[in-house]
């Protein structure tokens, strides 16, 4: 299923191979809630942030309930995992220093020349680096200064404006 309808396949691929190690040939309809909190603490434990723990658990959940949904695995308690409460992220701008110290050190790296021009991209419009990895010349609209983004994380497409950098940095 992730293969076919999501991105972040690889990713999946790790926590699986995770959880099956931890938790060997067991089957899912023979976890309980309880072994799921001690698959936490465990991962604590082994020096894991909170936030990549729930990633783990949104992931386990997830795989539950689709073998629910498929009729595979009759309704559970483990499709009620708790998942550790996390602090809001915090939102931090670059100071015009720090910029002008990101720049100059891509700048100066003689291995990676076009380095310098993806972080100025990636700076100054918000740009994920996927969707600046994908970017093809016929996205980039230079008379109305726009980049246009088929599709992003969440599957929309959208327009970013060019600032005269992002603008002279394509041109």
């Amino acid at each position: 299923y992730s293969k076919l309808h999501k991105k972040s396949y690889e990713k999946d691929l790790t926590k699986d191979k995770l959880i099956r190690e931890y938790f060997g040939d067991k089957y899912l309809n023979h976890l309980t809630l309880d072994d799921m909190e001690q698959y936490k603490a465990k991962r604590l434990e082994d020096g894991v942030c909170k936030s990549t723990v729930n990633r783990d658990m949104a992931f386990f959940k997830a795989m539950v309930n689709r073998a629910v949904q498929l009729g595979s695995l009759p309704p559970t308690p483990l499709q009620r995992i708790k998942l550790f409460r996390e602090p809001p992220g915090r939102l931090r701008y670059l100071s015009q220093v720090e910029i002008n110290r990101l720049l100059n050190a891509c700048g100066k790296n003689p291995k990676a020349p076009h380095l310098k021009p993806i972080v100025s991209v990636a700076l100054y419009t918000g740009m994920r680096s996927g969707e600046i990895f994908h970017l093809k010349w016929g996205c980039v609209d230079l008379k109305n200064r726009l980049i246009h983004i088929d599709q992003s994380k969440n599957g929309k497409s959208r327009e970013i404006p060019m600032n005269q950098v992002v603008f002279e940095t394509l041109s």
